[in-house]
């Protein structure tokens, strides 16, 4: 891993502007079935300038003391619709392949659906039931598939549950396993919003020194 689970609040100075903003958008599902629920256009096709507000503002909290580093990031608001039958009621454990790190932000004011961090029980772990997985995401045979669900997921135990705090932001390795314990929340009044953020191809010219390397190589001095 080279990078440490963060965990801060108040991300955006005025997070109900983001979401009106958020609320204007098209959002399309997934044409693949790679993740669930549905995904406005990449941010930076969208509003350029509040790309690179947020992503300068994520890159500050992992690298405070490195200024204008060079990233790629592919960014987008998410919704999962409360109460539908086209869902599963969890997602299901997976990692950000290919991705160095990943950003949640939560936008909806109900606590209930955050990101559970999780680690393989045994050394075999792995995801299976990927066909079933992209059937789940395209709404397709939910009501058949809770038994591959809770066949890939029961492979995992929860290391660190982090609650959907609104304008909470969650910065993770990508390599870390994780999901969405709950897509439904007891509150159905408000769908659930993120903006996700996945990072890659981090550079500096002076070089990067990612943070759990360096800390394990301050810990041996």
């Amino acid at each position: 891993m080279l990078f440490p689970t963060i965990i801060a609040d108040n991300f955006f100075v005025d997070p109900d502007e983001i979401v009106d903003f958020a609320k204007t958008l098209k959002f399309q599902p997934s044409s693949d079935g790679t993740w669930p629920g549905t995904r406005s256009a990449y941010l930076h096709t969208i509003d350029k300038l509040l790309f690179c507000k947020v992503n300068s503002k994520i890159l500050s909290i992992i690298f405070p003391s490195i200024p204008n580093i060079q990233y790629q990031c592919a960014s987008s608001f998410q919704i999962i619709k409360q109460n539908t039958k086209n869902n599963l009621k969890q997602g299901w454990v997976h990692f950000d392949d290919p991705y160095l790190f990943t950003a949640i932000i939560y936008l909806s004011k109900h606590e209930d659906v955050g990101t559970t961090i999780v680690e393989a029980k045994n050394f075999n772990s792995n995801i299976i039931n990927l066909s079933s997985k992209v059937r789940a995401n395209l709404g397709k045979d939910v009501k058949n598939l809770n038994g591959k669900l809770y066949e890939n997921n029961k492979q995992f135990k929860d290391s660190i549950v982090v609650k959907s705090k609104y304008n909470r932001i969650l910065i993770f390795d990508s390599n870390q396993y994780h999901y969405v314990p709950n897509f439904i929340s007891n509150d159905l009044s408000e769908d659930r919003l993120t903006l996700v953020c996945f990072f890659q191809n981090i550079y500096h010219e002076n070089g990067i020194r990612f943070p759990i390397p360096e800390m394990r190589k301050n810990k041996e001095i």
